[in-house]
């Protein structure tokens, strides 16, 4: 980059004397590759990035211990699949638990299980219900207020719910009322730092640590389980994800709104986030008159939000449709959280294998996203998915089978590969979204999109539990709404290769034609 302007001189008043004023004008993305779109600020706030979507996804993810059920045990003509339906049918359902895990539905006497399942479920479905006013709340916050107030915000909350729901854990209100609270806040801020990755950096960087950010969220199971591995108590476990993330929030202070959202709408503050970043990275500073103007000036108070989703026909069936993918995929991941203690191994055993595998496929999107469309990879990945669990009608745990066998390793293989590909589906589709809505209307489009999604979150346990009541195979199940769901990346637009949008397209039409009518 050029050192042009490292010997300037300016004013008191940090303008440029009347003499030096011929000078080029930057864009926004000049100004920024001035400043520095790929260094120590950047890299920084990556790192920061990753910590948030790690500790973020043990917030997500902790229904798999805080609502774990017991193993079962039954006759040897019993199916697997059908072993829960029959335990529960029994005059004393608790002479066939083979554990007793330390969960969250297991306080209770009775069980939170069998004829009380209802109120387990009812409970997760209120859990996840928390991430989806989470996005409601932080996609007007995010892109009217402010994307670094969003941030500390609601990072703050994910790490209160946790430890409202430990230290009150005796109390069924509170303690529920902590686990949505830590969802609402987790959930919002993975959501709104994705946003801010994609805004301040340029280039392959961008797309690079986009792809990065998820591996974390993969890491975040291994490190859920390890949490496991030290305390089988939910309480402890959520002591240890709450602590980090409080103490996290200290490093907030340095976070500063992206320049390309700023842009939107403050060109002054804009400008002095550049040169923030400037002094971060060591680079050239610059001033209010080297940063042109926008060629459109959509009025910079107006206030974004759902309703500009279904208004421009531009966004409408972009939010849609990536809502609808968003709410498949989340029933196909959390879904098959829910059953992780009957398949396979124990659920320690099948949670690390699962998320080791998440993890796998969120990495190796890395070096690809460069160089793949975004809706055919989603496409072939999430139906190789879609194949994968429907195999599992044909692959039945006989009840002779010790704690190893044939069945069960197949299973916990055939598990781990459909997780990578799912992942690899998710990770590259939460990319292709963010890309896909204008930069002033980023965070509520993803954010609307993933409010859509989290239904499916919150459903999967009544549709598990749907499954299992009528002797159909859950992960089958899983399959066949995944192999529907590929159905609706048709109708939505490709954006790999195609330049990121400012401003929402009618808005800009509007606006020259304003234009044209003056001249």
């Amino acid at each position: 980059m050029s050192k042009q302007f490292k010997y300037q001189h300016f004013n008191q008043d940090n303008t440029i004397p009347e003499e030096q004023c011929q000078i080029k004008k930057l864009s926004i993305q000049e100004a920024l590759e001035q400043v520095g779109s790929q260094h120590t600020y950047q890299k920084r706030f990556f790192l920061f990035s990753g910590f948030v979507s790690l500790f973020g996804a043990t917030c997500i993810l902790s229904p798999i211990f805080t609502y774990e059920k017991p193993s079962f045990h039954c006759p040897l003509e019993i199916k697997s699949d059908e072993c829960e339906n029959w335990v529960c049918q029994q005059p004393e359902p608790s002479q066939y638990f083979s554990s007793q895990p330390k969960s969250f539905i297991m306080q209770f006497n009775p069980p939170l299980l069998c004829d009380r399942q209802y109120i387990a479920d009812l409970l997760i479905a209120i859990n996840y219900a928390g991430s989806a006013l989470g996005f409601i709340a932080s996609l007007y916050i995010a892109d009217n207020i402010g994307r670094k107030f969003a941030t500390v915000l609601f990072w703050i909350l994910a790490g209160v719910g946790a430890l409202v729901s430990s230290i009150f854990s005796d109390d069924i209100v509170l303690s529920v009322f902590g686990f949505a609270l830590s969802q609402f806040g987790a959930n919002s801020t993975i959501n709104i730092i994705f946003c801010m990755i994609n805004d301040h950096s340029l280039g392959k960087f961008r797309q690079y640590t986009m792809a990065a950010i998820s591996p974390f969220y993969g890491l975040g199971g291994s490190l859920l389980v390890l949490f496991k591995f030290i305390s089988e108590d939910y309480k402890v476990m959520m002591l240890f994800i709450g602590i980090p993330i409080l103490i996290s929030c200290l490093y907030l202070q340095k976070i500063q709104d992206p320049p390309l959202f700023l842009y939107e709408k403050d060109k002054l503050k804009t400008v002095e986030v550049l040169n923030y970043i400037a002094q971060i990275n060591k680079r050239d500073t610059i001033t209010k008159e080297q940063l042109q103007d926008k060629q459109i000036e959509v009025n910079k108070n107006r206030i974004y939000g759902i309703r500009d989703l279904f208004v421009f026909p531009s966004l409408r069936l972009n939010s849609i449709f990536s809502g609808l993918i968003l709410f498949f995929i989340q029933i196909s991941y959390y879904g098959s959280n829910l059953t992780l203690s009957q398949f396979g191994f124990d659920i320690k055993s099948n949670a690390l294998a699962t998320s080791i595998a998440d993890t796998i496929g969120y990495i190796a999107i890395i070096p690809f996203v460069p160089y793949f469309k975004r809706k055919y990879s989603c496409i072939i990945s999430g139906l190789i998915f879609s194949c994968i669990m429907i195999s599992f009608n044909f692959i039945q745990i006989p009840q002779d089978c010790s704690d190893v066998c044939y069945e069960k390793t197949m299973q916990a293989i055939l598990v781990a590969l459909a997780r990578f590909f799912l992942s690899f589906e998710w990770g590259i589709a939460f990319i292709y979204f963010t890309e896909m809505f204008p930069i002033t209307v980023r965070t509520v489009g993803l954010g609307f999109a993933s409010f859509v999604g989290e239904f499916g979150s919150i459903l999967c346990s009544y549709f598990i539990s749907s499954l299992i009541k009528y002797g159909v195979n859950p992960l089958f199940g899983i399959g066949i709404i995944s192999l529907f769901s590929l159905l609706l990346y048709y109708p939505i637009d490709e954006t790999f290769s195609k330049p990121i949008q400012n401003e929402i397209k009618e808005l800009v039409e509007v606006e020259l034609q304003k234009k044209k009518q003056i001249i």
